[in-house]
């Protein structure tokens, strides 16, 4: 059961997740997404490093924080598609995907941990990268 989120009062910034192809939150607050991808290092993810933040579900609708999660304090480098094919089970892109690495292109997950559930709330501001909350 999602918890009121007033308990996680002192994080004020928000990742956004993009679930329009993919419900990648829900897998995020079910546990079964452990590592959130990006194409570059020059993202919201890299400026949270070992950080609380919320998960703001965003590409369905109406924005909405959805939950919190610690983010690792290094990323993971995936240099190749057989790296990032290994991960597969915890990053949950499917091959073809739009979020899948691109031929010669790296790829850079972020392991989520401490992921809790909280009941959803319009952030103050959304940017492209992360919310205000």
């Amino acid at each position: 059961m999602p918890q009121p989120h007033r308990n996680q009062a002192m994080i004020t910034c928000s990742v956004n997740v993009n679930d329009s192809t993919q419900d990648f939150t829900g897998q995020i607050l079910r546990g079964e997404k452990l590592v959130e991808t990006r194409d570059t290092l020059n993202n919201a993810l890299q400026g949270v490093l070992g950080q609380r933040v919320g998960i703001t579900r965003t590409g369905t609708g109406n924005t909405k924080v959805v939950g919190y999660a610690t983010v690792a304090m290094q990323p993971i480098v995936y240099s190749t598609e057989a790296e990032f094919r290994r991960d597969e089970n915890k990053h949950l892109v499917i091959q073809g995907s739009k979020y899948d690495i691109k031929p010669g292109k790296m790829k850079f997950g972020y392991v989520l941990t401490d992921v809790v559930a909280v009941e959803p709330f319009t952030p103050k501001s959304v940017g492209r990268k992360y919310s205000t909350i």
